[in-house]
């Protein structure tokens, strides 16, 4: 397999680990409701579809009625704490490093506003390797539509074939198949079990790809 001329990555469960920090702030925001906080494993599991899909399935399972008050609480404590303890998967750094230096193509392609996908780049210390980030308003569509992976690999002058999207859940792996692209599996994120059957390759830990 020719080694892809251009790699666009999902952001959360692929490139840093989010999950404490979003979990974090929608346990203080349920708490305000007076609701109990969700558990890492059901916040974990809800991730991977998105944090829409987090927020709402936490209240819902804690009978959180005012989805609206919720969400705005959340949205509102996540910002104020957005890199306490995200940081990159080990290993991220360096293999960004790489591509770098073999004059890869490199994007993100993320579910968060573009907005929002910068400043925690910024804070995982990530942003200087990423001239080009997609995020959920980029484009008319987000993921799993293959519009913004397109868009991003447009962006880096590529073609669909010379393409790879990296990431950990359903949704990119339903958007690269869509947009047919190859799809590489973070099996340490956010994705169900079981996913690697829709992967081209599939890895747990990231120094495992320069092997």
């Amino acid at each position: 397999m020719h080694a892809p001329a251009a790699w666009v990555f999902d952001l959360d469960g692929t490139l840093v680990d989010t999950l404490p920090d979003l979990l974090g702030a929608l346990n203080e925001a349920l708490a305000g409701q007076g609701a109990a906080g969700a558990s890492f494993e059901s916040a974990r599991a809800a991730l991977s579809t998105g944090i829409e899909a987090m927020v709402t399935r936490s209240a819902a399972a804690a009978g959180c009625r005012d989805l609206g008050a919720l969400t705005d609480a959340f949205e509102r404590r996540y910002a104020a704490r957005l890199a306490d303890g995200a940081a990159p998967y080990p290993g991220v750094d360096a293999f960004l490093g790489t591509l770098a230096a073999s004059g890869a193509r490199i994007a993100v392609c993320t579910n968060r506003s573009e907005r929002m996908a910068h400043r925690l780049l910024e804070a995982a210390g990530l942003a200087h390797r990423f001239p080009v980030v997609v995020g959920a308003d980029t484009c008319a569509w987000r993921k799993p539509h293959p519009a913004p992976l397109l868009h991003a690999i447009d962006v880096l002058r590529a073609s669909p074939r010379e393409a790879v999207l990296v990431g950990d859940s359903e949704v990119d792996a339903e958007c690269a198949h869509r947009a047919q692209v190859a799809f590489w599996l973070h099996a340490n994120g956010y994705g169900r079990a079981g996913l690697a059957s829709a992967a081209s390759r599939s890895f747990m830990h990231w120094d495992e790809l320069g092997r």
